[in-house]
């Protein structure tokens, strides 16, 4: 997150936004400004009314929105998108039972249908996967975003995350469409599902329209629904009608109009451009089966007012020129600026039959603002008003709307037939590569969940309070959002330590010190100067490269890495004084690497490692994970348990030889420097402790292990399995000359290293060490706990679930 995508959250909360130096060569600042006064008057659907209404209580919550969104903005800039607007916790299921319940919105609808809700909400989100999974092959020339996978995934540990970070304040629907304004306002294309497979009949509709306005208990056949009903979800009509202000160059922060809609076409199997007409009509559907229904459709209702003004600004040229930002229609795609005759000719006359049923029955659901005066007349004039929205509104409606001119407009609202000569052309995936089966996202698989039986776990994430948790777990969901491309399908981790590695080793050298451990107290305040921030440098030149190369053609590729985490962590620093807590002020060394690695256990299917590696714990502890995903020990939720390149440097394969010669001659190095020597001798942590010793000596241990299993199988006992790693020419290169060295790495690790790990670090490993370590920490340390007074085990409490009296 650079400041800009922080800093652009920031705006979207403040009701304006900023003319940057950035956008000197997209827009002139007076045309900006008059797209921003237009903007918020008459258009922007964000929610200050709830922000203000809730005022400091939702602090907390609009600092999580920021945090998401800066991290999500950072991580997918340089990816082309598409948004896929999806009913969640609304649609037809929703709205039936509203109906049922008499109640006039979907809006918190558990608050009156509790479980039943819940159900719809989770319906809802299958299906909206299973629609993912199919058209994202429709597009893949882009990146697809998939809202309930973060939504859902969320939900899960809502209750939790209230405590931790909002104070007890639950994030509500307002909070999720602030964020998807922030993601969907730089998306480059949307898809629209099928409007015609799940579109009821005109019988039926009136069919439900009496049965609520007669408040009758008779049954009507269920609705079985195929898509993802957008066109009877609340936010998703807001987000087709955000989509149409950024294609007609009405958006702010989008002056060029660069964006595509496209309607799915299930009978065809094919994605057609959407004109204006084919949004305005689904509106007016949902209008029309809803409203007489009592249901307070507010959101439709303020769309379909705007379409219609829209379309008067692009076919009437007095009415555009009276707009504080005109349409520059010479600047849009000739496709929306420039009508057919017979689009024309068809929308104006639905415009013609439905304004006027608009104006008398629903001005209370309209927001004027910016609309033509006879709006904000109608609304004076109506006897129902918006503060009348609830149960007031809906028997009004019931009892006001007739089901006659419902069926009078209905089958004007009927979906138009599509020319076969603008379908668009589905492009085979260019990569060429084999690409292994993954499953469906799941909500059942949360991130940082425990595997049950993992050999060597290593979790980080476990000594993390409360909070920290929290914020992991809803930050990895965030980077989780995107479906995978088919045509892009890897996801790139670069991995750099970066106060380690060469830059350090080479300033370390120059001024005499055994090792890079020592710098920092050397160097003093030039430490960021002389190695950091050059780490930092090649860092994001290699994480630039992996995002924008593409090896085999097809699209920018998903990559993550230690720059991020980075640029995560100053966002952190800036919002922590908002989150509740307890918890700790700045992100802790536990936070980044147990991101990380679960970054690496759920998502890449590469990661490379800087130069000189090896010297970093926190590496060895990444090279480890990796080492273990080639050999499919470590589940990943979509099941490609085994794909995963680890890569040094130059973008190489690093073989298992190479991992293995690395550590172990970085450890030998270490032992010939005359302090090193003293403090083994005298098994001195303090010494040695800033060296990060403990995990690069175990995973040689751990190295020298898998060696073994490997040569025999009665000592492996089936725990490593050659076969299962997908790169084994690679991998096995120079393998035979670990035979040369390993009963020296034993006998070097139970005399010189061991001592150094925690108890449980020698579960999954030979008797050797527990019997070396046995003899230096004697059976008492071994059986038994930790001293009272070993300062080195004690926790910070910030409310963990390991802090006393919890």
């Amino acid at each position: 997150m650079t400041n800009k995508h922080h800093q652009l959250a920031q705006q979207y909360y403040s009701g304006k936004f900023n003319y940057t130096e950035e956008m000197k060569d997209r827009v002139s600042k007076t045309r900006f400004k008059a797209l921003d006064r237009q903007f918020r008057s008459t258009f922007d659907d964000f929610y200050h009314d709830y922000y203000e209404k809730h005022g400091s209580d939702v602090d907390p919550i609009k600092a999580l929105i920021r945090t998401l969104a800066s991290i999500f903005l950072e991580y997918s800039e340089h990816l082309p998108t598409t948004y896929k607007p999806d009913a969640i916790s609304s649609g037809t299921q929703a709205h039936l039972i509203a109906v049922r319940k008499n109640h006039h919105t979907t809006d918190k609808l558990g608050n009156v249908a509790g479980d039943e809700h819940k159900k719809v909400i989770k319906d809802n989100s299958q299906r909206n996967l299973a629609r993912a999974e199919l058209l994202k092959n429709m597009l893949v020339e882009a990146h697809m975003v998939e809202p309930v996978r973060l939504e859902g995934t969320m939900r899960n540990f809502a209750d939790r995350l209230g405590r931790t970070i909002t104070g007890g304040t639950p994030i509500d629907g307002a909070d999720y469409m602030s964020f998807w304004n922030m993601v969907l306002d730089r998306t480059k294309n949307y898809i629209l599902d099928d409007i015609r497979a799940d579109m009821p009949t005109k019988e039926r509709v009136l069919a439900e329209i009496e049965k609520a306005q007669t408040y009758s208990n008779t049954s009507l056949d269920p609705v079985i629904l195929e898509t993802c009903d957008w066109v009877n979800s609340r936010n998703s009509i807001l987000e087709m009608a955000r989509g149409n202000y950024i294609r007609f160059g009405l958006h702010p922060l989008r002056p060029e109009a660069d964006m595509q809609m496209y309607l799915y076409d299930g009978d065809t199997e094919k994605l057609y451009p959407a004109r204006l007409l084919d949004t305005f009509k689904p509106v007016v559907q949902n209008i029309l089966r809803w409203a007489p229904q009592g249901i307070a459709t507010e959101e439709a209702c303020r769309t379909a007012a705007r379409l219609i003004h829209i379309h008067r600004m692009r076919t009437d040229s007095e009415y555009n020129a009276a707009q504080t930002a005109p349409l520059v229609l010479d600047t849009l795609d000739p496709f929306v600026a420039e009508p057919t005759h017979k689009e024309v000719q068809e929308f104006d006359a639905l415009i013609e039959k439905f304004e006027p049923f608009l104006l008398k029955y629903c001005p209370h659901l309209i927001r004027t603002g910016g609309l033509p005066d006879a709006y904000q007349g109608a609304q004076e004039n109506c006897e129902i008003k918006p503060s009348d929205i609830g149960e007031t509104s809906m028997r009004w409606q019931r009892r006001n709307i007739p089901a006659t001119e419902v069926a009078a407009l209905w089958d004007m609202t009927l979906p138009s037939e599509f020319d076969p000569k603008r379908a668009k052309e589905i492009k085979e995936p260019s990569h060429g590569k084999y690409v292994p089966q993954r499953a469906v996202h799941s909500f059942s698989s949360e991130p940082f969940e425990t595997q049950k039986g993992e050999i060597w776990a290593d979790r980080p994430y476990d000594h993390l309070d409360e909070m920290s948790q929290d914020l992991s777990k809803a930050l990895v969901s965030c980077l989780e959002i995107l479906v995978r491309n088919p045509d892009s399908p890897d996801f790139h981790g670069v991995r750099y330590d970066l106060k380690r590695g060469d830059i350090a080793l080479d300033i370390a050298k120059e001024h005499g010190l055994a090792d890079q451990a020592l710098l920092p107290a050397r160097l003093g305040r030039d430490f960021n100067k002389l190695v950091r921030q050059p780490t930092l440098d090649i860092a994001n030149n290699v994480l630039a490269e992996k995002r924008h190369a593409n090896d085999n053609g097809g699209q920018p590729t998903r990559a993550f890495g230690s720059p991020d985490v980075t640029k995560m962590q100053t966002v952190l620093k800036k919002e922590r004084p908002y989150f509740a807590g307890p918890g700790p002020e700045a992100m802790t060394s536990d936070f980044r690497i147990g991101f990380e690695m679960e970054m690496l256990r759920r998502n890449y299917t590469s990661v490379q490692f800087q130069k000189n590696w090896e010297t970093s714990e926190d590496n060895a502890r990444m090279m480890m994970m990796a080492t273990k995903l080639e050999f499919g020990k470590v589940e990943r939720p979509a099941g490609n348990d085994t794909e995963i390149k680890v890569l040094d440097f130059n973008g190489n394969y690093m073989s298992f030889y190479d991992r293995y010669d690395k550590i172990r001659t970085y450890l030998s190095k270490l032992k010939s420097d005359p302090a090193i020597q003293r403090a083994i001798q005298d098994r001195n942590p303090n010494v040695i402790e800033s060296y990060g010793l403990r995990h690069v000596s175990l995973t040689l241990a751990r190295f020298v292990e898998i060696f073994d299993c490997l040569q025999d199988e009665e000592f492996n006992q089936g725990r490593f399995e050659m076969q299962r790693v997908e790169h084994q020419k690679e991998f096995r290169r120079d393998m035979e000359k670990i035979f040369a060295t390993r009963d020296q790495d034993i006998r070097e690790i139970c005399e010189e290293w061991c001592w150094l790990w925690e108890k449980e670090d020698l579960e999954g490993l030979r008797q050797d060490y527990t019997d070396a370590w046995y003899e230096i920490h004697g059976r008492q340390a071994l059986e038994a706990g930790p001293e009272p007074t070993d300062d080195r085990v004690i926790t910070p409490s910030y409310g963990s679930p390991n802090a006393p009296g919890r």
